[in-house]
């Protein structure tokens, strides 16, 4: 998400931007300073809502966790027609995605990264099936073709000299036979 807005700071961009950012602690909050540079400056156009699950008597945050009622009350009331970008631990993307979906927001306005440190939680979609399927085809393709010019090379088939290069070996080998 920083490097979303980063560019979009950096490009001028105007385009509005809610960002619900759910910590368990105060203290958890990452790019705090920077975040609130750029809803200050309003570069770009940026409202932050720090949304604690964890906090403290002192917390003078939005407490608990991101829901239909806080989706409401910080989007708006027609959330159809908008981009979501959810990025957290696959629990809360999750979580998010269905209060989304309870908001009657369309799956193709949503586009999610889930993480884990410990295992690939991942959800499992039609794209992404797509591309770890292309990957494994591109990776499999390259060592044939690896494998491929070695025996060629291995069998004399190709040399150096196929491609206009000249070794000094061969070089000298050629002048002796024309002396």
């Amino acid at each position: 998400m920083m490097s979303m807005l980063r560019h979009m700071r950096d490009t001028g961009s105007q385009r509005p931007v809610t960002l619900l950012f759910a910590n368990k602690t105060e203290s958890d909050i990452v790019f705090h300073d920077e975040l609130a540079k750029m809803q200050a400056a309003q570069q770009p156009p940026l409202r932050v809502v720090h949304i604690i699950s964890r906090p403290d008597e002192s917390c003078t945050k939005e407490r608990g966790h991101i829901d239909v009622e806080k989706l409401d009350r910080w989007l708006g009331d027609d959330l159809t027609g908008k981009g979501y970008y959810i990025c957290g631990p696959a629990s809360l993307t999750k979580q998010v995605a269905k209060a989304l979906r309870q908001c009657k927001v369309p799956q193709d306005r949503m586009h999610a990264e889930s993480f884990s440190l410990l295992e690939d939680t991942a959800p499992v979609t039609w794209r992404s099936v797509q591309r770890s399927w292309a990957t494994v085809v591109m990776v499999c393709v390259t060592l044939v073709l690896v494998v491929v010019a070695a025996v060629m090379r291995a069998d004399g088939t190709t040399s150096p000299d196929d491609h206009g290069e000249h070794s000094p070996a061969k070089s000298a080998h050629s002048h002796s036979n024309h002396e």
